[in-house]
Formats: structure tokens, sequence, C-alpha cells
């Protein structure tokens, strides 16, 4: 009797795999909706946040290039100062 019962409860443990898998994916697809709109179009406050968070880095790397640059051309500056 005692197999019987192992095997009820292991049907039931899978059955309640089954559905907390299936929950799992509902609660997914429940997160992605808020992401978007109810027509399905992209969700432009994040598409803008994206593009701002984007601007801000391509800034910092442009700023970061002036930089080298301006070093690079004080420096030769320098080089052929002293040893011209």
């Amino acid at each position: 009797m005692e197999n019987g019962n192992d095997m009820d409860q292991s049907a039931k443990k899978n059955d309640e795999t089954k559905m907390s898998v299936q929950d799992s994916w509902q609660k997914k697809e429940e997160k992605r909706d808020n992401y978007t709109s109810v027509t399905g179009r992209p969700n432009i406050d994040a598409i803008s946040k994206r593009n701002e968070e984007v601007a801000i880095q391509e800034k910092k790397s442009l700023y970061a290039v002036i930089g080298i640059i301006t070093l690079l051309i004080t420096g030769i500056f320098l080089l052929v100062y002293f040893f011209g």
C-alpha cells in the first residue's frame, strides 16, 4: 500500500509543479504587459529613458576623447618646446 501512496504523492507533486510552472508563465506575461500599452505598442516613456541614458553615455565618452586629445597635443607642444 505504501507504494501506491508514494505514486499518488508523486503524481500530486508533478501536478503541483506543472501548475506552478503555468502560473509562473502567466505572471511573466502579466509583468511583460506592464511595460507595453493595451494596444501592444512599445512604451514611449521607456524608450525615451533609454535614449536619454544613451545620450548621456555618448557625451561622457566624447568628453573623455576630447580630454585625451588635448593632453596629447599639450604633451607634443611641451616636447617640441623643450627638445626643439
